[in-house]
C-alpha cells in the first residue's frame, strides 16, 4: 500500500500515506528502504537525514546476504554523509562479491573518505592496504601513519583536557607525522 501512495497507483499520490504504510511494515526492507528516501527528501515527513541514514542501516540488517541491496543502502548512506557506511563501501570494494566487482583502488578511495569524515577503522583498513599494498604501492610509512593517525587525533583533542598535558606544537607525534599528514592529505601516495 506505502508504494501504491506514494506513486498514485490505484490511489491518490500520497507521501505521507506512504510513509504510514512504510512504517507498518517495518519489518520489510524495501518497506524500510522507501521510507527512508521520503526522510531524505522530506517528503511526507519532516526531511532528517539521521534518520534515513538510521533506516538504511536497519534495512541492510534486515536483507543479510542480499549484495545487491546492500550494496544499494550503503551507497545511499554513504552519499548522505554516514562515515561507517562509507568504510563498508570499502571493504565491499576491496574483497568483492558476486554483485560487486573487485577494485582496490575504489576501496582506497571509501577508506579515505571514511577516515576523513572521522571513521577510525577506515584509518585501520587503509593501513592494512598499505601494509600488503592493496590498491597502493606497499608503502610501511604510510601503514604507519594511518595506524598511528587515531591515536594522535585522540591525543590533539584529548591535550587539552588532561593536567599537565603538553601543548599540541611540543608533540613529539604531531610532528613527527606532519609531513606524512601533508602528503596523505594532498593525496600524495
Amino acid at each position: 500500500m506505502g508504494l501504491c501512495h506514494e506513486l498514485g497507483q490505484g490511489v491518490p499520490q500520497n507521501d505521507s500515506m506512504a510513509a504510514h504504510y512504510y512504517q507498518q511494515a517495518d519489518s520489510q526492507k524495501d518497506a524500510l528502504y522507501r521510507l527512508a528516501l521520503l526522510y531524505m527528501t522530506g517528503r511526507g515527513v519532516s526531511q532528517n537525514v539521521n534518520t534515513a541514514i538510521s533506516l538504511l542501516k536497519d534495512a541492510i540488517e534486515i536483507a543479510a546476504g542480499d549484495n545487491k541491496f546492500e550494496f544499494q543502502c550503503l551507497k545511499l548512506a554513504s552519499d548522505l554523509g554516514d562515515a561507517e557506511s562509507t568504510n563498508n563501501l570499502g571493504i565491499l570494494y576491496e574483497q568483492g562479491n558476486h554483485e560487486v566487482i573487485q577494485n582496490y583502488q575504489l576501496a582506497i578511495e571509501y577508506y579515505w573518505k571514511a577516515a576523513q569524515r572521522g571513521f577510525e577503522n577506515a584509518w585501520y583498513n587503509l593501513g592494512h592496504c598499505f601494509e600488503e599494498g592493496t590498491g597502493v604501492p606497499q608503502n610501511f610509512l604510510l601503514l604507519n601513519y594511518a595506524t598511528c593517525k587515531p591515536l594522535i587525533t585522540m591525543q590533539q583533542s584529548w591535550g587539552s583536557k588532561i593536567d599537565g598535558a603538553r601543548p599540541r606544537s611540543k608533540c613529539r607525534c604531531s610532528r613527527k607525522y606532519y609531513v606524512i599528514d601533508y602528503c596523505i592529505t594532498s593525496r600524495k601516495f
